[in-house]
């Protein structure tokens, strides 16, 4: 009787002990798949449709992947990457001091999330493809740091970094690419450049070698070097006749 009790103890605490580990990583998964599905809201909701169409109108590079492929390779890193931190959770949970250190390693899995959240919105809502690059770079260089600390604690956790580290190199070249071919020309911004027109001093101002004609010069009471006869100006058509005329 007493071993039955035993057993059934042991089953009981095993079964016990089996649901925070799940829930901690439906939990992880959970979190990954919150932030990427909020970044792709805020995305549509800045232009009105989805990221698929918006992807398309885009010139890409010839080894562009096709929008379809995003979402599947999204999901499956929602996998790779929640095992790893459920991973680290789980070890950091057995060993002495393994409280620290899992605290430690899963603030940059925690900072990854963040800087994955923003690539979309960036890049999608708001058109700063060059800003979304240097987002999917930051996010490369944490996951990367994520997994040097990860081996400390657990192997298959690092190991399983590493999709999503190869992803985001790939999806920065990609998204530099993609802004180099959509970067528009200061020039053709700012509208088609109208010639200056040519200046024309008045005739007061012309000298010689300069200007108009001398024919069509008005004495101004100077000579040109001393050459030339003084230019005489005439009357005017419409002077006021003589007041004797009038009478």
């Amino acid at each position: 009787m007493r071993n039955v009790m035993l057993k059934s103890t042991v089953r009981v605490s095993g079964r016990d002990g089996r649901l925070p580990q799940v829930a901690a990583w439906v939990g992880a998964a959970a979190a990954y798949g919150a932030a990427q599905g909020l970044s792709a809201w805020v995305a549509r909701y800045a232009q009105g449709r989805g990221t698929r169409p918006q992807y398309e109108q885009f010139e890409r590079p010839a080894f562009a992947p096709p929008g379809a492929v995003f979402p599947v390779v999204w999901s499956a890193l929602n996998l790779t990457t929640a095992t790893s931190a459920w991973l680290v959770w789980r070890e950091g949970e057995a060993g002495p001091g393994g409280s620290a250190r899992r605290r430690a390693v899963l603030e940059w899995w925690a900072l990854a999330v963040i800087v994955r959240s923003g690539y979309v919105p960036l890049a999608f809502g708001s058109r700063r493809l060059w800003a979304a690059t240097a987002d999917s770079a930051l996010l490369c260089a944490v996951m990367v740091r994520y997994a040097s600390l990860a081996r400390r604690v657990d192997q298959t956790a690092a190991a399983l970094a590493v999709p999503e580290i190869v992803w985001a190199a790939f999806a920065t070249v990609l998204s530099a690419a993609v802004a180099r071919k959509n970067a528009l020309p200061a020039r053709a911004s700012a509208g088609p450049e109208i010639p200056d027109a040519p200046f024309i001093p008045p005739l007061s101002q012309s000298r010689c070698g300069t200007g108009p004609p001398a024919a069509h010069q008005q004495d101004d009471g100077r000579r040109c070097g001393g050459e030339g006869p003084r230019l005489r100006q005439e009357p005017l058509q419409s002077d006021p006749v003589p007041l004797h005329r009038l009478t």
